[in-house]
């Protein structure tokens, strides 16, 4: 299993590479089988293709940017958490949008995310001017 430092520097990496606009990179870091769900209760979906459009979107068309928070890992030796802040310019809508969230990670033993959360609601948005 990856240790702590490097499941903390696997989130933060994923942020750098969000903010670099590139989904390809973005998608590198991930387990071919991976379940994500953003947000939580939005449904879980699985695999890197439905991963790929969900990433696109939110570069894309939201034009989406993260501000991480400090990573903190857990004892299970798979889990880390990030709090971040997302900044969203979707092209359809004339405002930013600014939502905190925290991202819950589950890396596998080859140091790919084998799970990603992203746990935030209606009162984590706020419109920005």
């Amino acid at each position: 299993m990856p240790d702590e430092v490097t499941r903390k520097a696997l989130a933060l990496e994923y942020c750098r590479r969000m903010n670099a606009g590139d989904a390809d990179k973005v998608l590198e870091l991930f387990a071919p089988d991976v379940v994500f769900e953003d947000p939580v209760g939005s449904g879980e979906q699985v695999g890197l293709e439905a991963l790929r459009a969900h990433i696109t979107r939110a570069l894309v068309d939201d034009r989406a940017r993260e501000r991480p928070g400090t990573p903190v890992a857990a004892h299970d030796g798979e889990t880390v958490v990030l709090p971040a802040t997302v900044e969203l310019r979707p092209r359809s809508y004339p405002k930013r949008i600014e939502i905190s969230i925290i991202g819950i990670v589950r890396v596998g033993e080859d140091g790919l995310v084998r799970e990603l959360r992203a746990l935030w609601g209606d009162t984590d948005m706020k419109v920005l001017g």
